[in-house]
């Protein structure tokens, strides 16, 4: 019987590796252009994590963007909830949730015609697992607004930042502290960059 406990831990720690040296293959098929991918690809990394394979931490970005599937939102919104409990993954990586949830808008035909309904409803609905806390509320709020703040391409941008904005419009708010809090990030980024475009038109 230990030489049997043994072979299988040593088995796991083989397939443990072997998923860890792939996972940077397998969780990009959670967004593939084929529906019939990223259902197998859901289907996949569930087990994966439900049997720690791999660290949560790695497919929240993938997951987030899934929400936006509407015919596999609910397993991903359901391994995001079990993800969200063991700690923060999803405020740590909400920004990259939300410019890969944009960029998988963009790339599938089907879901590209309503975008922006589509963005807002999956982004308030990940809302909704934190904003039983405040200082989550606010983390969850300000990194979103901030990442209007990441500007490379002015023309490759301007769609993006029209996402973020109807996203942030749309998300189910309960109290004043919350869109308070968003005209306060906003005011921070405008007076940076007005201080910075004034210093260039001096120049």
């Amino acid at each position: 019987e230990k030489f049997v406990s043994l072979v299988e831990k040593s088995d796991s720690g083989i397939i443990g590796s072997t998923i860890q040296a792939k996972q940077d293959k397998i969780l990009p098929l959670l967004l593939h252009p084929s529906f019939s991918v990223r259902s197998a690809a859901i289907t996949t990394v569930q087990r994966i994590i439900n049997h720690r394979l791999i660290i949560p931490f790695q497919a929240v970005p993938y997951l987030m963007a899934l929400e936006v599937d509407q015919q596999l939102s609910d397993r991903a919104h359901f391994i995001l909830s079990s993800i969200h409990d063991k700690g923060n993954f999803v405020l740590n990586r909400l920004s990259e949730g939300v410019r890969q949830s944009f960029a998988f808008l963009s790339s599938v035909p089907e879901l590209k015609t309503e975008e922006q309904r589509i963005g807002s409803e999956a982004i308030a609905r990940i809302y909704q697992l934190i904003r039983s806390v405040k200082s989550h509320r606010n983390t969850f709020l300000s990194s979103l607004i901030k990442t209007l703040d990441c500007s490379k391409s002015e023309e490759t941008d301007l769609p993006f930042s029209r996402y973020v904005c109807e996203i942030a419009a749309f998300i189910p708010y309960t109290t004043t502290d919350e869109p308070i809090s968003i005209v306060h990030v906003i005011d921070k980024i405008i007076s940076i960059k007005g201080e910075a475009s004034l210093n260039i038109m001096k120049e």
